[in-house]
């Protein structure tokens, strides 16, 4: 695993690691941090912040949150991940991959550990992926707005195996799950958990839908990482695959049936009835995966703009004010006393 392994590597060995990985994919890679930094910034920091990365998990309930925020605020002195990367390959080339210091190590070591992940990968995809993925979900309603970024996570050969045993030549559709930035952390790492749903009028599991615009609604913009090259608010919708098991409630035909039985759109705890057309309702963790990720992302304006824009916005205050000074300028300069005032104290 990322964390074992890089506990026994080098200061060297650990900045070509995370070096190779930056020269590899390095918006993906600010993907990962960007949800490790979301997650710490929740106020749920010590619910979605899960796993704990090895380094701050004392083994006890009393995480070292401080000591992550502490190196996310050092990391990010260092500038976005491209300067990082520039850094790390200016190092190799003059030399410079001595020793490394406790804080520097810690940081490298956190880095690591969040974009080198053995169980899954993330890459970043062209947005022309889209439209494919529109036909996956088969989305009725095609006008919605592109993502600014889309990526794929893949899996190990063990995880690969265990969802396909599951699946043994069962049909497989694809839905769109919405989710604050801040739990992706976690779906990343450990996936989609019923349990950790708070909706439950059609049962108790996992609620996708096969329109996106539906997801949307529940993927409210989050603070990212502040060095980001992504933008400074992220919302997401993950897109998984769900296998066709009876565990998923829904009332989507499938050529191997002619129809869907009551009780396969009926969740036997269900407070609302049958699960509406376009949703599913997954109460099998292992029947559904994360695939893909759509990063709807807002970059903020450089300060001088935002000045200039600030005065653009409130120009009719600016003028008035501007106006009442020239007043009341003019009214002083006719005034008697202010002038007798004024050559008083001249």
């Amino acid at each position: 695993m990322a964390d074992i392994t890089s506990t026994r590597m080098s200061g060297s060995e650990l900045r070509k690691r995370i070096c190779d990985r930056l020269s590899s994919d390095l918006l993906a890679a600010d993907l990962q941090l960007s949800f490790l930094a979301a997650a710490l910034s929740s106020y749920r920091f010590d619910t979605v912040l899960r796993p704990v990365p090895p380094m701050f998990d004392n083994g006890t309930d009393d995480k070292n949150y401080k000591g992550i925020e502490l190196a996310l605020g050092a990391l990010s002195e260092y500038g976005t991940l491209k300067d990082l990367k520039q850094g790390l390959i200016s190092q190799s080339t003059n030399n410079q991959t001595g020793p490394t210091n406790n804080q520097e190590e810690t940081i490298l070591k956190l880095i690591d550990w969040t974009i080198n992940n053995k169980n899954v990968t993330v890459h970043t995809l062209e947005k022309s992926k889209f439209s494919e993925i529109k036909d996956l979900t088969k989305q009725s309603y095609h006008e919605t707005p592109a993502p600014n970024y889309i990526f794929e996570v893949t899996y190990n050969d063990v995880l690969n195996a265990k969802f396909d045993e599951l699946c043994n030549g069962k049909e497989m559709f694809y839905g769109y799950h919405g989710s604050r930035v801040e739990n992706f952390h976690s779906i990343l790492h450990y996936g989609l958990h019923s349990h950790m749903n708070k909706v439950a009028l059609y049962g108790e599991g996992t609620y996708l839908s096969s329109e996106l615009s539906v997801s949307m609604s529940y993927s409210p913009g989050g603070k990212a990482w502040e060095s980001s090259l992504l933008g400074d608010t992220l919302s997401c919708v993950a897109v998984c695959q769900i296998i066709d098991h009876p565990s998923v409630k829904c009332q989507v035909k499938s050529s191997s049936e002619a129809g869907r039985s009551r009780s396969r759109s009926r969740a036997s705890e269900s407070i609302g009835g049958d699960v509406p057309d376009k949703y599913y309702v997954v109460q099998n963790n292992d029947a559904l995966r994360l695939k893909y990720v759509l990063v709807y992302a807002q970059k903020s304006a450089p300060k001088r703009f935002k000045e200039v824009s600030w005065m653009y916005e409130h120009r009719f205050i600016l003028i008035m004010g501007f106006y009442m000074l020239i007043l009341l300028a003019v009214g002083l300069a006719n005034s008697k006393t202010f002038q007798s005032f004024w050559r008083k104290w001249r």
